[in-house]
């Protein structure tokens, strides 16, 4: 089995408040991407890297403020790296200039390294000259790879060049990330796409949205902070963070056109609870009042969609086939319906037992009580909280690790606020909570 590490490294800019944000967006995507598979790890410094060679195949490195759009389609490529690859990452060479590694992303396959440390310093040796590809990614200055040529001599080393030539000596190829990686056939992002960012899609000459990206901080520490609060396009922004904030409005903004009408979210194994408190997705609450003989069924969800269909499927629904009525209630509003990653449908598919189970047993579960709340639960918390009873069982699912409107809306600290009223509520009510982690 490949041992994979996910590091995110701490951004340094002069606003505190930027740093920690820039920081939880790309952790959090980075916990989406391990599909508990991965050991993700938060380090201060590319030096601390050395800390882990030793214990993995594959080391995924971001800067914060680098964030995964495609985590899926970014864990399968992990999975397929090239066993021949030392180093992938963003190469850097302008012309009459030096080579370097851009610090946003990068991937180290640690047998390339053959028990030597990382060393990202700068300065000078001796030895075979570097090469380049005679094409490149983008704008002349991006390489598809980097290698020796036939000379020798004084070489100058930039950041990144010495781990460049290291796992050159041993063997193995530097590389770029190239449109394989950065652009998937099809984007998960493709239908929040708005006008406005396909204005900037087009103006950079972006395919589409790209799998992951990086949204250079330090052009603008003040203004992009001021941006990102507010999720507002100011005139004096930087192009590329005009483009990053239309992109975080789009995905603010993105549940609007979908509704969960399937739960890629796993039941509790408990037999016995007095109250189910769940978003409203798919069939998870009513899954698992059945199996614990709850009484009461309570949704909460920040998508209105799905506290509208839930309303629906309590008033109109007779129990008989759940697909064919609730995918026709979507098709009819135009909206798409979740989920959509091949790793939930194949949730999704082992789940339909249970739909099943509901279907036989509606008429027990519509004479429960239902409450259906459209609200944000990390805003709102105590409103949920103050319904948690003797026995309960919350599920949050991904709304307060790695969904990534949560995450661009709120703070951490916002966020860990929701978790404590949480924590104080089940541990005072002998009740459960269950995350998607």
């Amino acid at each position: 089995m490949l041992k994979v590490l996910l590091c995110t490294v701490r951004e340094h800019t002069d606003d505190k408040w930027l740093n920690d944000k820039l920081l939880q967006l790309t952790h959090s995507q980075q916990i989406q991407l391990s599909q508990r598979a991965f050991k993700v790890e938060i380090i201060d410094s590319v030096q601390e890297l050395n800390n882990f060679i030793d214990d993995y195949d594959l080391i995924f490195v971001q800067t914060a403020g680098d964030i995964i759009f495609e985590t899926e389609y970014i864990h399968q490529k992990i999975l397929n790296f090239p066993e021949d690859v030392g180093i992938m990452g963003h190469l850097i060479w302008y012309p009459n200039e030096l080579p370097y590694l851009h610090e946003q992303a990068f991937i180290i396959n640690t047998k390339a390294l053959k028990g030597k440390k990382l060393d990202f310093s700068v300065g000078t040796d001796f030895g075979p000259l570097l090469v380049r590809s005679e094409f490149d990614m983008h704008d002349g200055h991006a390489p598809f790879w980097i290698s020796y040529g036939s000379e020798v001599g004084k070489r100058e080393l930039n950041f990144g060049v010495k781990i460049f030539t290291t796992v050159l000596d041993n063997g193995y190829k530097v590389c770029n990330f190239d449109d394989h990686w950065r652009y998937p056939e099809f984007s998960v992002l493709d239908p929040f796409v708005t006008p406005e960012l396909r204005e900037w899609l087009i103006h950079f000459e972006f395919k589409r949205v790209a799998a992951r990206g990086y949204c250079y901080p330090k052009l603008n520490v003040e203004l992009f902070t001021k941006a990102i609060k507010n999720l507002e396009v100011y005139n004096d922004l930087d192009p590329l963070h005009k483009f990053w904030i239309e992109g975080f409005k789009a995905v603010t903004i993105g549940h609007n056109k979908v509704v969960n009408l399937y739960n890629a979210d796993a039941t509790t194994n408990l037999t016995e609870a007095n109250r189910i408190l769940c978003p409203a997705n798919g069939l998870l609450g009513e899954i698992e009042a059945l199996t614990t003989g709850a009484d009461t069924i309570i949704f909460f969800d920040f998508n209105k969609n799905n506290t509208d269909f839930k309303k629906h499927l309590y008033k109109n629904w007779n129990g008989v086939d759940y697909k064919t009525f609730a995918e026709s209630w979507a098709y009819e509003r135009g909206l798409i319906i979740e989920p959509r990653l091949e790793s939930s449908q194949k949730f999704v598919q082992a789940m339909l037992p249970n739909y099943k189970r509901v279907e036989e047993n509606w008429d027990v579960i519509k004479k429960k009580t239902i409450e259906i709340h459209n609200i944000n639960l990390i805003t709102d918390a105590k409103l949920i909280t103050d319904k948690i009873v003797n026995k309960s069982i919350i599920h949050t699912s991904t709304i307060l690790t790695y969904y990534l409107a949560s995450q661009v809306s709120n703070t951490t600290d916002q966020i860990q606020a929701c978790r404590d009223l949480i924590v104080q509520a089940v541990e005072s009510t002998n009740s459960h909570w269950q995350e998607v982690v």
